[in-house]
């Protein structure tokens, strides 16, 4: 057959088949084998072309609207599972054809390759409850004896091939210790690539969801989770898995509720998910399905970050006989943070404060710091003025750096500015404010009073 027949004779929907990386370099497996005395995993197995694929399908369908199984040799047995979700709809998705194929395979007796190969394809096709897994599942089970260590560990500590497999079971075994998900995984003699099949996508739904009920664990585990996550191609690996985005998310925030975290666990988690979800004050939609507790957490560090941030850039920004006027704004500001009255912050820059907001983002490896407004134009020609604009309670304040006003508006003030805009101008951020006062003499007291008074909040020391 020449190349074009060949072309021509493709099916209309065929595809080339894509060969992802392993998570883990094969080097690095042999090197844990020798290290651990465990045997490498083995090489990867010859899987057969789409077209071969194709015609084998038809065979099965033949052989099952026939009955006789008998005319499918034992090299189109090892390949017969990869035909079960070929195409639509998919032959795993018709119980007595799955019925019909299992017994043909009990009477085959197929090869101990041929198992494992079913059984790595039932890990790759996994999904909870699904009808046509299930004889497939009872088959593996039943024949748990011809599989390989890993496969025979995994089902006879924690039911794998299970009709309703425990995925909290297999889910407690990462949560609950302290190494990363792979090195779980070698301690259960099983490939690391395992952790990005379909089964172990559900996993790690499950393993995230129990972490988010537990205490805040330390960064070598945040870490083993955002690999099992991302593997190394940096791309999210579990995005066809319900609930998965969100799973994640609440384990690494919700156990923060009401706790200070560690810089280090912190300056992990913030990058991973703006990068997932995106930032939660200018697209909300992104984090559907997340608990208000945990977006409480992400907006509570992303507040801390952002008055963080225009503190120190206004730091640089200011002159020196500025210096003690400011020195006094940053703790009164900060004051209010520490109580977490503070409840969400975002800060404004001029065309000076932009750049080193950006610089500093650079530093410190931190998005967050990338996300905030600009002035249209520079307020009265100068391009350091910035402003931080905070909630405090119902409360919107906007505080302007050098020799600027502070001003308030009430709920309901519908001169009030929006929060989260990407751009200002001027008057956006001082008309209409229902108290405003500038920084002189007794301006704290001031303040904290109409504050405190508005709220019922004892002014903070």
């Amino acid at each position: 057959m020449s190349l074009r027949e060949l072309v021509e004779a493709l099916p209309p929907d065929w595809k080339p088949k894509t060969a992802p990386f392993p998570a883990t370099l094969r080097t690095a497996e042999a090197l844990h084998a020798l290290e651990t005395g465990r045997r490498p995993r083995e090489a990867p197995q010859i899987e057969l072309p789409a077209l071969a694929l194709a015609r084998l399908r038809r065979q099965l369908v033949a052989c099952h609207q026939s009955g006789d199984w008998s005319g499918l040799s034992a090299r189109d047995w090892r390949f017969a599972c990869e035909c079960l979700a070929l195409d639509s709809p998919s032959l795993i998705d018709e119980p007595g054809f799955v019925a019909a194929f299992i017994g043909g395979l009990e009477a085959a007796r197929p090869s101990r390759s041929s198992t494992n190969l079913l059984a790595r394809w039932y890990v790759r096709n996994f999904e909870p409850g699904h009808q046509g897994l299930r004889p497939i599942g009872a088959y593996l089970a039943a024949n748990s004896h011809h599989l390989r260590a890993g496969w025979a560990i995994l089902h006879e500590t924690f039911g794998l091939f299970d009709p309703n497999p425990s995925l909290n079971s297999l889910a407690g075994a990462f949560v609950t210790v302290s190494d990363d998900p792979a090195t779980v995984l070698h301690e259960l003699s099983c490939q690391p690539s395992l952790l990005f099949s379909r089964l172990f996508g559900h996993v790690f739904v499950a393993a995230c969801r129990l972490a988010a009920e537990a205490a805040p664990r330390d960064a070598g585990w945040i870490k083993g989770l955002t690999g099992w996550a991302f593997g190394s191609g940096g791309q999210f690996q579990h995005g066809l898995i319900p609930g998965a985005r969100p799973a994640f998310a609440e384990a690494l925030l919700r156990p923060w509720a009401g706790r200070q975290p560690t810089e280090e666990a912190r300056s992990l988690v913030v990058p991973q998910l703006l990068e997932l979800m995106q930032d939660p004050r200018t697209n909300p939609a992104g984090w559907t399905g997340v608990s208000e507790t945990a977006r409480q957490v992400m907006l509570d560090w992303m507040t801390r970050d952002a008055l963080e941030q225009f503190l120190e850039v206004v730091d640089e920004s200011i002159q020196q006989y500025q210096s003690r006027m400011w020195a006094e704004r940053r703790q009164f500001w900060m004051s209010y943070s520490d109580r977490h009255d503070i409840h969400e912050c975002w800060v404004v820059f001029g065309r000076r404060g932009a750049a080193l907001a950006r610089h500093l983002a650079t530093r410190k490896n931190n998005p967050s710091l990338l996300n905030f407004a600009n002035f249209l134009r520079d307020v009265g020609g100068d391009p350091n003025q910035a402003v931080l604009l905070m909630k405090i309670g119902p409360l919107l304040v906007a505080d302007w750096s050098h020799n600027g006003r502070c001003h308030i508006w009430l709920p309901g003030n519908p001169a009030s500015p929006q929060l989260y805009q990407p751009e200002y101008l001027r008057e956006d951020l001082m008309s209409g404010a229902d108290f405003e006062i500038p920084h002189h003499k007794n301006w704290q007291t001031a303040i904290d009073d109409y504050i405190s008074g508005y709220l019922g909040l004892t002014a903070p020391g």
